[in-house]
């Protein structure tokens, strides 16, 4: 092979490398778990019910993005809602059993705030 076409393959063979290898920085640091989901801000604030049902109810506000994650056969939808928090957060570490394969997701519901589920 000639020195000409051996160097010009050795520049296209790096300049795929170095493209690669931008295209794998940006993925990394502009990945985000929600990239892409179609996304909602709610309008009216929504009831957020209490753990195990235990008849405790909390307000979502309105003005909430809340990201789309999984619509379920069955006639409701799974969202995701992100939270900012300054200091530490009182907690329990929550035990990863080997029925939930590694992945457990516990949701709560939302309500809609109507006239019938209004708490005087």
């Amino acid at each position: 092979m000639r020195s000409t076409t051996r160097s010009t393959v050795l520049f296209f063979i790096l300049l795929v490398c170095a493209n690669a290898a931008a295209w794998l920085y940006f993925a990394v640091t502009h990945a985000s778990a929600t990239r892409g989901m179609p996304m909602i801000r709610t309008t009216e604030p929504l009831y957020i019910g209490g753990i195990d049902g235990d008849g405790t109810r909390y307000v979502l506000p309105a003005g909430a993005t809340l990201y789309a994650d999984k619509h379920f056969p069955e006639g409701f939808t799974r969202y995701i809602v992100y939270f900012n928090h300054k200091g530490l957060i009182e907690h329990e570490e929550v035990e990863m059993k080997p029925e939930h394969g590694g992945n457990l997701i516990d949701p709560l519901w939302l309500e809609n705030i109507d006239e019938a589920t209004q708490t005087p």
